[in-house]
């Protein structure tokens, strides 16, 4: 298996043995300019697979993967920013990275966009918007937004 097949295995798998060397492929493709490696980074962080966890190092990996075109990222950035996870909360700017993810048809990021409208905080409580931000992401399968919608 390719090594950054191998290490994004490791991680999916949560297989503590092999975080090590899983990090050490990362930051050598991330450091070669691989965009891919620099997402999986931001998830090392963010869920402290094999480091300590830290928002901080994460949201830098996350930007660096938004910023060369990554769409995940986009979602795990607007996550950080929606729940102020090492930086201050800011619902505008995870509302627009949700919208980036969305773009790329991420049900994860229609379902955030669909409670942010429903809940209004900062955006402004627009039930229209929540509901087609809701079936987009239902129709998308995910399963949180199909149990709203049934709701």
């Amino acid at each position: 298996m390719e090594p950054m097949e191998w290490a994004k295995y490791v991680l999916r798998n949560r297989n503590e043995r092999g975080y090590p060397e899983a990090y050490s492929i990362l930051i050598r493709e991330a450091r070669a300019g691989n965009h891919d490696a620099e997402y999986y980074l931001g998830l090392v962080y963010a869920r402290g697979q094999g480091v300590t966890k830290d928002y901080k190092a994460a949201r830098s990996w996350f930007e660096k993967a938004y910023l060369h075109g990554h769409s995940g990222s986009a979602y795990y950035l607007g996550k950080i920013y929606l729940a102020g996870l090492g930086v201050s909360k800011d619902v505008v700017r995870a509302e627009m990275l949700f919208r980036k993810a969305a773009d790329s048809n991420d049900p994860r990021a229609e379902y955030e966009l669909g409670l942010i409208y429903f809940m209004g905080d900062t955006i402004g409580r627009d039930l229209n918007e929540s509901f087609k931000w809701m079936e987009r992401s239902a129709n998308g399968g995910h399963m949180e937004a199909q149990f709203v919608l049934g709701q």
